[in-house]
C-alpha cells in the first residue's frame, strides 16, 4: 500500500509539472504537395519542458473551418526531452477533406483569419517510456492552441 502511495504522489507530482510544459514557438520549415488531396509539412515546434520526457505517439488533428473539417493532420513518434528547452522539428502528413484545396486552404491561413479555424486534436502520449494517456481536445481555436499546449 505505501508503495502504491508513494508511486501516486511521484506521478501527480510530475503531472504537474507536465502542466508548465509550453510551446515557446511554431514555424512551418517545408511544405511540400505529395498529391491532389495529400501533404507533407515539417514544423518547427519550441518547447519548454521542465518535466521529464516525454513522447508524443501518435497525433492527430482535425482542422475546422466554420464547422466543417478541411483538413486531417497526423504526427507520430515525436520526443520531447525533458529538463530542456529545444526545438523540434516535427513531420507531419496530412490529407485534405473534400471539397478542400490546398489553395483555400493557403489562402485562409495567409488571410491570417486563424480564429476561424478550430480542431479536434487526439495526442496518445507515454511518460518513463511505458506510462501511457490519451489526450483529447475538441473545437480548440488555433489562434488559442499555443495555451493549451
Amino acid at each position: 500500500m505505501t508503495l502504491a502511495l508513494t508511486a501516486l504522489t511521484l506521478l501527480s507530482g510530475c503531472a504537474a509539472s507536465y502542466k508548465d510544459m509550453k510551446v515557446t514557438s511554431f514555424d512551418i520549415d517545408k511544405f511540400n504537395l505529395d498529391g491532389p488531396k495529400t501533404l507533407s509539412v515539417t514544423a518547427l515546434v519550441g518547447v519548454n519542458n521542465p518535466a521529464p520526457d516525454i513522447t508524443f505517439n501518435h497525433v492527430t488533428a482535425v482542422v475546422k473551418s466554420t464547422g466543417r473539417n478541411i483538413v486531417t493532420l497526423t504526427a507520430d513518434g515525436v520526443k520531447i526531452d525533458g529538463k530542456k528547452e529545444a526545438v523540434y522539428s516535427v513531420p507531419v502528413k496530412g490529407s485534405l477533406s473534400d471539397g478542400t484545396s490546398v489553395l483555400k486552404l493557403l489562402g485562409g491561413l495567409k488571410n491570417g483569419a486563424m480564429s476561424d479555424f478550430t480542431a479536434d486534436i487526439t495526442a496518445n502520449v507515454t511518460v518513463y517510456g511505458k506510462i501511457g494517456k490519451t489526450l483529447e481536445y475538441k473545437d480548440v481555436k488555433l489562434d488559442k492552441l499555443m495555451d493549451i499546449l
